[in-house]
C-alpha cells in the first residue's frame, strides 16, 4: 500500500500538470499504424484521413459466399435470435435446461403494474392475484409461483424541462409511456433492473451533444449505451431516473485502406460482430471479445480482451483517435497528440468522462488459417489433486516455454461436469503441431487434443457461439446472473495445494446446480503476450496488464438466487483464501455491482491511475454529469 504522503505527492504532481478543458473542439489527432501484423505501436505525425473511405456493410451473404455451410449456420443462428431471447453465459458458454421466466424471488422490486399484469425483469406476468397488505409490501401469485414482499412502483414523473429541452433540440427520445419502451429500456443483467427517465436514440453526434446539454441543465445523470452488456446494468443508468444515451442507430463503419494495412472508423453504436464481419470482407481484423452482440464502445473503452489479444493487444490498444461529447456539451477529438490526458482517461474509464461517438482503430491482416485446439480433462473432474497438477503444469509451460507465442489464445473452463483447456492458434494446424502442441502435450500426458482447421470466418462464427456474427440494431441477449472476477499477478497461481483446495470446493458444492455455473480462466499474460507492454500501459488507463489470468466466476440466478450467489461468492473467496500470497485484483470490464464505489476502484485501478483519473474528473466533469454506482469520483 502506498503511504498517505506518496498519495498526496502523486495528487499534487498530477493536478499541476493537468490542462484546463479547451473551449473549442480540436481536430486531427495523429499516430502511425505501426507494423500491421503484430501489436507494435508508435506515435508520429501521420494525419488522420478524412476522405477516401469505403463504407462497409456487414453482409454475411457476401463475406461467407464461398462457404455455404457456414452461411446456413449463420442463417439458423439469426433465426434463433429472432425467435426469442438467448440465455447467455457471460463466460462465453450457454446455460443448459434453464427456464427464462422461472422466478422464485423475495424482496424484489417491480414496476409498470396494471390491474391484471405487471412486468418483472422484462417478463410480462399475467393473471395476477394481489394479496391485501397494510404496508407497501405485497405478494403476487401467478402460474404457481409466488413473489413475496414486493415493492410496487408507480410510473416515474419525468422533468418537464428535460422533455421540453429534448423536444426543442429535436433529439429522438423515448419515455415510459411509449409503445416500444420495453425494447429500448431493457437491461442485460436482469438481476439489476433500473428505469431511466428517458432513453435518447441519437443518429448523429449533434443529437448526443444536445442531449447532454439538456441533462446537465435538468441535473439528470447520464450514461451511454453501446451494446448494453454491462454486468451491473450500468448502461441503463445504474439507478432509476437517469438519461440513457443509446447509440444503436450510430453504427456506420468506414474503412480507409493504406499501404500499411489501413484503419477503420466505427461509430459508437457498432457491435463487435458487425465490425468483424465488415472488416473480414476486406481481409482485415481488430482484436475483440467473444460475443458478437457486445458494443464496440463499451468494450474497447474499458480494455477489451479476446482470443486475439495476446497477438494484437487489447481492443483499446488499437484505438488512436476518438470523438467524444464531454459534460460541458463540447464535441472533442482526442488522440496521442490532442487532448492526450482525456484520451488516456477514455481508454479505460470512458463512462465517467463522456460519450464516445466515433472510434478510429488500426486494423490487422486477418490470418488465412486458424486452428482450434481442445484438451478434454473431464475424466479427472472429481480428482482435485490431479486437476491441480495438470493446471499447474500447463501454467508453467505457458509462462516459460519459448515455443509459446502471442499467436495463441487459451482458456481453462470448468462447469459442473466439464474440465477443458482449449483455445485458438492463429496459424495452420501443421504449425501448431510443430511448435505449441508438443509443449502442451508434455504438460497433459495421456490426453489427446482435438484439433480443428478453420478459416478466419469460421473462427469468428465458432467464437460467437450460438449468436450469429451479424447482429441487428435491436439485438437482445441477456441473462439473470451473478459474476465475480479476479486478476492474478504475472506468475499466475502459486500454490498447487491451494488450487487443489479450490477444486475440492467446486466439486463438493457445484454439483447441486448442474448446468448453471461456469468458471473460466482466460490467459492474458504468459510468453509472447502483447497485452503487457510499456507503450500500451502509458497510453491507456487500463491497470494490471501484467496479470497472467483473468478468472471469472459466473452463475445463473433466475432460480434460487440466494443459493447460487452464495456459491459463486464462495468460489471467488475460496480462490483468494487458497492463494494467500497473491494480491488479487479484478477485471473492470467484468464489473461486479456488489462492490461499493471505493471497493471497485481499489481492485480495478492502481492507486496512481485512480488518482490521475480523479484529477481529470475534476477537470472534465466536476458535477458528475456522467455517473453510475462505480464511476470515477471528482
Amino acid at each position: 500500500m502506498c503511504t498517505v504522503v506518496l498519495i498526496y505527492f502523486i495528487y499534487f504532481a498530477l493536478t499541476a500538470a493537468l490542462p484546463s478543458p479547451k473551449d473549442v473542439a480540436p481536430t486531427g489527432g495523429t499516430i502511425s499504424h505501426g507494423n500491421s501484423s503484430s501489436g507494435g505501436h508508435s506515435t508520429s505525425n501521420s494525419t488522420m484521413p478524412k476522405k477516401g473511405g469505403i463504407v462497409l456493410t456487414p453482409n454475411p451473404d457476401s463475406v461467407f459466399k464461398d462457404d455455404q455451410a457456414l452461411l446456413k449456420d449463420q442463417e439458423a443462428k439469426a433465426k434463433t435470435m429472432e425467435d426469442g431471447d438467448l440465455l447467455e453465459s457471460v463466460s462465453g458458454g450457454w446455460w443448459e435446461d434453464i427456464e427464462a421466466d422461472a422466478l422464485h424471488l423475495n424482496n424484489e422490486t417491480i414496476s409498470n403494474v396494471t390491474k391484471s399484469s405487471f412486468k418483472f425483469s422484462n417478463v410480462t406476468v399475467s393473471n395476477v392475484t394481489t394479496s391485501k397488505s397494510k404496508s407497501s409490501k405485497h405478494s403476487f401469485s401467478y402460474d404457481g409461483h409466488t413473489l413475496k414482499n414486493v415493492t410496487v412502483l408507480s410510473r416515474r414523473k419525468v422533468s418537464s424541462s428535460l422533455k421540453r429541452c429534448l423536444k426543442d433540440y429535436k433529439v429522438p427520445s423515448k419515455y415510459e409511456d411509449d409503445k416500444d419502451w420495453t425494447t429500448v429500456s431493457r437491461v442485460y443483467n436482469e438481476r439489476r433492473s433500473y428505469t431511466p427517465d428517458v432513453v435518447v436514440l441519437p443518429t448523429n453526434t449533434d443529437h448526443v451533444k444536445d442531449a447532454v446539454d439538456c441533462a446537465r441543465k435538468a441535473k439528470v445523470k447520464v450514461q451511454p449505451k453501446g451494446g448494453g452488456h454491462s454486468y451491473g446494468s450500468f448502461s441503463t443508468g445504474g439507478k432509476d431516473g437517469s438519461m440513457v444515451v443509446d447509440l444503436r442507430k450510430m453504427d456506420k463503419i468506414t474503412y480507409y485502406p493504406s499501404s500499411d494495412g489501413g484503419m477503420v472508423l466505427a461509430e459508437g453504436g457498432t457491435r463487435l460482430g458487425n465490425l468483424a464481419l465488415a472488416l473480414s470482407g476486406q481481409g482485415r481484423a481488430v482484436p475483440h471479445g467473444d460475443c458478437p452482440a457486445v458494443g464496440l464502445a463499451g468494450h474497447s473503452l474499458h480494455g477489451g480482451f479476446g482470443y486475439a489479444s495476446r497477438k494484437w493487444g487489447l481492443s483499446t490498444d488499437s484505438i488512436f483517435n476518438l470523438e467524444v461529447v464531454t459534460a460541458n456539451g463540447l464535441i472533442r477529438e482526442t488522440s496521442y497528440s490532442e487532448n492526450e490526458d482525456l484520451n488516456w482517461a477514455l481508454k479505460g474509464a470512458a463512462d465517467s468522462f463522456g460519450i464516445v461517438t466515433k472510434i478510429w482503430l488500426r486494423t490487422y491482416e486477418a490470418p488465412k488459417q486458424v486452428t482450434h485446439f481442445s484438451y478434454d480433462l473431464s475424466d479427472y473432474w472429481k480428482t482435485p489433486k490431479k486437476m491441480a497438477s495438470y493446471f499447474m503444469d500447463v501454467q508453467r509451460t505457458l509462462r516459460s516455454s519459448s515455443a509459446i507465442t502471442g499467436d495463441m489464445g487459451l482458456t481453462v473452463r470448468l462447469t459442473s461436469a466439464r474440465f477443458t483447456i482449449a483455445g485458438y492458434y492463429y496459424g495452420s494446424r501443421k504449425e501448431f503441431q510443430k511448435t505449441i502442441q508438443p509443449e502442451l502435450d508434455k504438460a497433459m500426458p495421456n490426453v489427446k487434443p482435438e484439433l480443428t482447421k478453420l478459416s478466419w470466418n469460421e473462427a469468428l462464427a465458432r467464437i460467437g457461439g450460438r449468436l450469429s456474427v451479424q447482429q441487428p440494431r435491436n439485438a437482445r441477449v441477456g441473462a439473470n446472473f451473478f459474476a465475480k472476477s479476479l486478476l492474478t499477478g504475472s506468475r499466475g497461481l502459486k500454490s498447487s495445494s491451494g488450487l487443489e483446495q479450490y477444486f475440492r470446493y467446486l466439486i463438493q458444492n457445484g454439483n447441486k446446480w448442474p448446468g448453471r455455473w461456469v468458471i473460466t480462466f482466460r490467459l492474458m499474460g504468459g510468453q509472447g503476450s502483447t497485452v503487457t507492454n510499456s507503450w500500451a500501459e502509458e497510453h491507456s488507463s487500463v491497470s494490471f496488464r501484467d496479470s497472467m489470468w483473468i478468472i471469472q466466476h459466473d452463475g445463473v440466478t433466475s432460480r434460487d438466487p440466494r443459493d447460487m450467489t452464495r456459491f459463486i461468492q464462495g468460489a471467488h473467496d475460496e480462490m483468494k483464501t487458497a492463494q494467500p500470497d497473491i494480491n488479487f485484483r479484478s477485471f473492470a470490464p467484468f464489473l461486479d455491482p456488489s462492490l461499493s464505489n471505493s471497493e471497485a476502484h481499489r481492485v480495478y485501478f492502481s492507486t496512481s491511475t485512480y488518482e490521475k483519473l480523479r484529477s481529470l474528473k475534476r477537470v472534465y466533469d466536476s458535477e458528475e454529469v456522467f455517473w453510475n454506482p462505480q464511476s470515477v469520483k471528482p
